[in-house]
């Protein structure tokens, strides 16, 4: 950045900021991405008031530091380089950066990583059909919604996948789906059966002869809604687990491992928050119950051989509702077997810890890392659904939560020994 002294910078107006403990974390709404600084970086956005340049920074760290200009001039020419790739600053005679990159918010990454994302609505119709089978009402956070299908089978298995999340209001939304035999008789054999999903009375959103695709959109798709319109003042993506100590938040991206890791823990005899998104209200600092179906991938399926059955309605992801799972008998003493209690819709737990758990092969060593609360709060930015809507207040509910909440990094090898280290952590906090 030779030849930039002269440069004037300013701080980018709608960048949101949280200080904990002297270092800083930065978030950038527009294209929702979260950045803790180190020490050089915070010093010099300390210096940065849109009338000191590059060269006057350079002077104001070399007094502070005690350190001879020329030996930090490059360091201080590359950090605000990096603050201006990154689009935290910008020269003062320059207009802010255009927000052309706008990224998406985790819930918007989810959507995309399943290759779809639905038009939204709140309410549909009851629509009219050759219905056989009317579910219960079936509560994803604050959406309600029911099942109709011609396919009475298939009716009983969707309810059986979502048993924990029945509540006895009416709903909001009507899912339909309808089984299409083949036109021609002649061609009919097992399998050969097309299935339309809709919701309410519209077009079908899809139109399919594999079961499994047809079920796992319409899981998906009540999942992203309720994630998509919940009212919750902090929405992570997380998977959470309860015990007499209270809630832990495992908040980690898609594929990483959070459906595997709870699915140990309730064998291990937790109790299920849920594996998708925790509802967080920073206030209270607890997490409201969201019991949806665990969702299994494939390669997570030998770890749990007494739970996956094969079954053509489930070959790219297994649902496990965790109230029919049982505590393994070999569980820590201080459990009983099958003693993790139903999970209730709605249901608050205080949060005990937060655990940042990550795939490693380390052998079976798993040993945990506590996190500085700057570090935690760029972590939980990075995994909160819709923190671009409002993210002043988002940002400081995170620090509040970083600040209360013990967290820590955990790499996974073994899931025994990380639901072991998980126990010890909440015991050593109590």
């Amino acid at each position: 950045m030779s030849g930039t002294g002269a440069h004037v910078w300013k701080t980018v107006s709608t960048i949101e900021r949280a200080d904990l403990d002297g270092q800083v974390v930065l978030y950038d709404p527009t294209r929702q991405q979260a950045h803790l600084l180190n020490t050089t970086a915070t010093a010099i956005l300390a210096c940065i008031d849109g009338i000191a340049d590059t060269t006057e920074i350079t002077r104001t760290l070399s007094h502070l530091f005690h350190l001879p200009a020329a030996h930090i001039e490059a360091d201080v020419a590359r950090t605000v380089e990096q603050l201006a790739d990154r689009r935290l600053i910008h020269r003062a005679d320059a207009e802010p950066p255009a927000a052309e990159e706008t990224g998406p918010d985790a819930a918007m990454a989810m959507g995309a990583h399943h290759g779809v994302v639905p038009v939204l609505a709140t309410t549909s119709d009851r629509p009219t059909g050759p219905w056989t089978f009317t579910s219960p009402t079936f509560a994803a956070l604050d959406l309600r919604f029911a099942i109709l299908t011609n396919d009475h089978e298939l009716g009983l298995y969707l309810t059986g996948v979502l048993t924990d999340l029945i509540v006895p209001e009416p709903p909001h939304l009507w899912y339909a789906v309808e089984r299409q035999p083949p036109t021609d008789a002649a061609a009919a054999s097992p399998g050969t059966d097309s299935y339309d999903l809709r919701l309410g009375s519209g077009s079908p959103s899809l139109s399919a002869r594999s079961l499994s695709a047809v079920i796992g959109r319409l899981l998906w798709d009540y999942n992203h809604r309720a994630i998509t319109t919940a009212t919750a003042p902090l929405l992570l993506h997380a998977s959470a687990a309860s015990t007499a100590a209270g809630a832990v938040i495992c908040p980690a991206p898609a594929d990483s491992g959070k459906s595997t890791l709870i699915t140990a823990l309730v064998q291990h005899g937790f109790g299920y928050l849920t594996d998708e998104c925790a509802a967080i209200d920073a206030r209270t600092m607890s997490v409201r119950c969201y019991p949806k179906p665990i969702g299994l991938d494939p390669g997570a399926w030998p770890l749990f051989p007494d739970l996956v059955v094969a079954d053509r309605r489930q070959p790219t992801k297994a649902w496990l509702p965790a109230s029919t799972l049982t505590a393994r008998p070999d569980q820590p003493p201080t459990r009983s077997p099958g003693t993790a209690p139903r999970p209730v819709p709605g249901t608050v737990i205080p949060i005990a810890a937060i655990v940042f758990n990550h795939y490693s092969s380390g052998g079976g060593a798993t040993r945990a890392e506590r996190l500085a609360p700057a570090d935690v709060v760029a972590r939980l930015a990075r995994n909160t659904f819709r923190l671009a809507e409002r993210p002043r207040e988002g940002l400081g509910f995170l620090a509040e939560i970083a600040a209360s909440v013990p967290a820590y990094d955990l790499p996974v090898d073994d899931l025994g020994v990380a639901c072991s280290a998980i126990d010890a952590l909440l015991l050593a906090d109590r």
